[in-house]
């Protein structure tokens, strides 16, 4: 049954914390007598939702976005050919960029909330991958020009990228492309 707010289903983990919730308000008015019985004891949760339909850009839609002239371009670009997530890319140094075999090792990711390194989503997160052609001539020319940062993506400070940064990143390229993307979508086309 779909949420009258949102008008789409409501997600597993919600309804969990919706039932957790209720549940220690109901036990909490049992032991103090308000109540005789808990009604959410008997209570059982469906056991899967429909998945959600993952979105990836179409290659007319990444051609749009590779013939842009915009600082949000190569990390862009990283996400939709390497596969690395925001924190990822964010916590992405020179040092683990290696051009001349080209490859990307990722073994570390920025946590925005914690606002930190931390290690990697999963362990089969730490892993190798190759750079293709066309993305390595622009992380060459990038590297050229980012000589005072260890960050392959940084602000303009050369430190690294923000939550807000990010986000007025993707504002510059949807703006510019006329395409409706998140950071994350980028990440489903590469896989």
């Amino acid at each position: 049954r779909d949420n009258p707010r949102y008008n789409k289903p409501t997600s597993q983990r919600t309804l969990t914390r919706y039932l957790h919730t209720l549940n220690n308000v109901f036990t909490y008015a049992c032991k103090n007598r308000l109540i005789s019985f808990n009604p959410c004891a008997f209570v059982t949760l469906p056991k899967c939702l429909p998945p959600k339909k993952r979105n990836a850009l179409t290659m007319e839609e990444i051609g749009k976005i590779e013939s842009l002239d915009h600082k949000a371009v190569l990390p862009a670009l990283i996400m939709v050919y390497c596969g690395l997530r925001r924190g990822e890319l964010t916590a992405l140094q020179w040092a683990d960029v290696d051009l001349q075999n080209k490859t990307i090792t990722v073994n570390k990711a920025y946590d925005f909330k914690k606002k930190q390194l931390k290690s990697t989503k999963t362990v089969s997160g730490i892993r190798t991958v190759p750079i293709p052609e066309k993305l390595s001539d622009r992380l060459e020319s990038a590297r050229i020009g980012k000589k005072k940062t260890d960050y392959v993506i940084c602000n303009d400070e050369g430190k690294m990228m923000t939550a807000a940064a990010w986000n007025n990143f993707l504002d510059g390229l949807t703006a510019r492309t006329g395409i409706k993307f998140g950071w994350h979508m980028l990440r489903h086309t590469y896989a």
